[in-house]
């Protein structure tokens, strides 16, 4: 086993184990396995660094444990029980690396079935500060 081999097989567990303690973007999930990388003795370029990444970004996208359409769902639910307005939702979510047709996709599955979900909001928000 090579030392590629060996920093992949690190990174793949460092990643699962992550992944299984928390929901993450993709965006998220590329800033930690780069710093997790950093971590590990190397003599990689960026490049290599960057294609190693994103081959096991792949692999975990295409095993269903990194999904934003899912992670975006969550917040926003998290964000709505909490009193966060669509603006709100928009900036936290964007900051996370979701793009606005997800973010969108997303808030109008959650939002599916209410009459007006910024005024139920608003009340939770209320709500809280009382």
């Amino acid at each position: 086993m090579n030392t590629e081999e060996k920093i992949i097989k690190r990174l793949r567990n460092s990643a699962m184990s992550y992944l299984a303690r928390y929901e993450v973007s993709e965006f998220q999930f590329k800033n930690t396995m780069k710093r997790k990388l950093s971590y590990f003795e190397n003599n990689l370029n960026e490049l290599e660094k960057d294609k190693l990444i994103n081959q096991i970004k792949s692999e975990m996208v295409s095993s269903c444990f990194i999904d934003d359409n899912r992670y975006a769902e969550t917040k926003i639910r998290s964000i709505r029980r909490q009193g966060g307005s669509q603006r709100l939702i928009f900036a936290k979510l964007n900051e996370k690396g979701i793009s606005k047709d997800v973010i969108q996709s997303a808030l109008n599955i959650v939002d599916e079935g209410y009459e007006n979900p910024e005024i139920i909001a608003a009340v939770n928000f209320i709500k809280k500060k009382k």
